[in-house]
């Protein structure tokens, strides 16, 4: 198969995702004996929808996350110019196809790179700190608030630290038994914090995809997380693979790319009004506890999320899923877009 790759990203910090994203997808199709050629019919673009803009004359594939319920108008319009889009959850599916229920709507997870993100044995420490870790972009829909509120009962106890990694100033900070680090890592860099530590907080708002999570339940952390959106895909309630969080549907404003500002403050025009699941941080806090408490029930749960994502989600799985995508809209589609306007 011959696919044009239309888009790059290199980024950091919110547009991190979609460096993975990008690059793991288009080296794993690569693996699978997919060759790239800028002069390919069918033309894939990973991107965020409101940055996509097809080629002429091609069957243009969007392959694209969301984390919300409900899609801004301009990202409606700029999916409307996609032959067929590819979702990176579940939940999303359904989502698009209420807005465009004639544009053909697939569903392909990302991928984790297991042989990087290896499986960890754990124990609870005896010598040295029982280390609480949140990975994610600098932004509030990721839970870090709802993280330091949950850990403000430990501020103080050396029996406890809590790791706060991201990507933003280059530094590495700790304030008490707090650490906030925000240098970029590679992948062995980044697989070796998670191995340094003992349970992985997630309460996310929403989530596209939840690459961190599936990392982080790669290498056996257990893991405490909102049940909602594309992590249920992850760690499905019937799967027993994680610690779900209590959490309430909340209103909240979506500027048309998807950042999020306050209800009744102003925003751009066309954003929205949708909901998504803030986690109870009380509940946060006591399931901290019970995991610390029993942790060899914990550590057991995180062999069984380590074992699911070697099941379901790893890059390869993602090429074959992506490849049968391609090859039924090569199959089924003619272009429909026949400029780039």
């Amino acid at each position: 198969m011959r696919i044009c790759w239309a888009t790059d990203y290199d980024g950091m910090g919110n547009s991190f995702g979609y460096s993975v994203h990008n690059a793991g997808t288009r080296k794993a199709l690569q693996e699978a004996g997919v060759v790239l050629d800028s002069g390919a019919p069918i033309a894939v673009h990973v991107a965020p929808a409101h940055l996509f803009n097809p080629l002429p004359g091609r069957l243009n594939v969007l392959f694209t996350a969301w984390e919300m319920e409900d899609l801004p108008p301009r990202y409606v319009r700029h999916m409307s110019k996609a032959d067929a889009i590819v979702a990176t959850a579940s939940f999303l599916a359904p989502v698009v196809a209420r807005y465009l229920p004639s544009t053909p709507t697939y569903v392909c997870h990302l991928g984790v790179d297991v042989h990087t993100f290896t499986f960890a044995e754990r124990s609870k420490p005896t010598s040295r700190p029982f280390r609480f870790l949140w990975v994610g972009a600098p932004n509030a829909r990721k839970g870090w608030e709802i993280v330091l509120e949950a850990f403000r009962p430990f501020f103080g106890n050396k029996r406890f630290e809590l790791y706060l990694k991201t990507t933003v100033t280059g530094k590495v900070q700790r304030t008490g038994n707090v650490i906030f680090d925000s240098r970029r890592m590679d992948t062995r860099e980044l697989a070796l914090l998670y191995h340094s530590a003992h349970c992985f907080l997630f309460p996310s708002l929403g989530e596209g995809f939840g690459l961190t999570m599936a990392e982080a339940m790669a290498t056996g952390l257990p893991v405490i997380y909102t049940p909602w959106s594309s992590l249920l895909d992850l760690a499905p309630l019937s799967a027993d693979c994680g610690h779900p969080l209590r959490f309430t549907k909340v209103r909240v404003q979506a500027e048309p790319t998807g950042g999020l500002v306050k209800l009744g403050a102003i925003a751009a025009p066309e954003s929205i009004i949708t909901h998504l699941a803030q986690a109870d941080a009380a509940d946060l806090a006591e399931q901290m506890i019970s995991v610390w408490k029993d942790y060899s029930h914990a550590v057991k749960v995180g062999r069984r999320a380590a074992q699911r994502i070697r099941a379901h989600f790893t890059w390869p799985q993602t090429a074959n899923r992506m490849i049968q995508i391609l090859e039924e809209v090569q199959r089924t589609c003619q272009p429909a877009h026949n400029s780039a306007a």
